[in-house]
């Protein structure tokens, strides 16, 4: 058993959170989910109780009691509220990459607020877990985020780039892009740099024949950069945050 005691109550609790957010938005939340949002109301509240379902499950065991059960309510509905915004804006005014950063810093706001009620008056941390959760918790929601965080700000980029064409990747392509932003996060993370160069030319050699078509070429090398910058970015901030 781990001791809680030397360690940022507040600093715990928002690691906890961000991992949760960052799972139930971008690994348990279902493709179903994500088309039904757009057109039925029950697909955003299914969300809702995801998001709640998750972050009890991450939160709860370390962060037990009725302030943090309050708060956990709180954040379902409110991320429900905003789902609803962004579906509302999207539809509208187009702009999908702007609408997923708002929206993502939205929730991180909410989580914030709610981090900051939580301890505002003391609290009491589990003994269920050993000293290096808040690290763990990192890794685990930058991952997490990689899964289809960075498949979701790739496809934005694209379409943004389109005029009156809707871009729908493979489910191949899909998977390959997971596995490479896994594997940049991680070679970032480890400070691997000069095996870089191997992950871009490995996808590469895959879609050699493809490359002679321009306008492919292009859609390939806009949408492996974005790809590879958001694992970077992850990758450099896992080891801001770890050291």
């Amino acid at each position: 058993m781990g001791d809680f005691s030397a360690q940022a109550p507040h600093a715990l609790i928002w690691a906890l959170f961000v991992a949760g957010h960052l799972l139930a938005d971008f690994v348990f939340q279902t493709r179903a989910m994500v088309e039904g949002k757009r057109k039925q109301p029950r697909w955003l509240l299914a969300h809702g109780l995801e998001v709640l379902l998750v972050q009890a499950l991450v939160l709860l065991p370390f962060c037990p009691g009725l302030r943090a059960v309050l708060a956990l309510v709180l954040i379902a509905l409110t991320h429900v509220g905003i789902d609803a915004l962004k579906v509302w804006t999207e539809e509208r005014f187009g702009r999908r990459l702007l609408w997923f950063v708002l929206d993502q810093l939205a929730h991180l706001a909410v989580l914030a607020a709610a981090c900051a009620w939580i301890t505002a008056s003391g609290v009491e941390l589990s003994r269920f877990a050993p000293p290096s959760l808040e690290r763990l918790a990192w890794i685990v929601g930058l991952y997490a985020f990689n899964v289809n965080g960075g498949s979701a700000i790739v496809s934005a980029v694209l379409d943004g780039l389109r005029t009156g064409t809707k871009v729908s990747g493979a489910r191949a392509g899909h998977v390959i892009g997971i596995l490479e932003r896994m594997a940049m996060l991680t070679l970032v993370w480890l400070g691997e740099w000069s095996a870089l160069g191997f992950v871009l030319a490995a996808k590469s050699v895959a879609r050699f024949k493809e490359l002679e078509n321009r306008d492919f070429a292009e859609t390939y090398l806009v949408g492996t950069l974005t790809s590879f910058l958001v694992a970077g970015a992850s990758g450099l901030l896992l080891r801001a945050l770890l050291g």
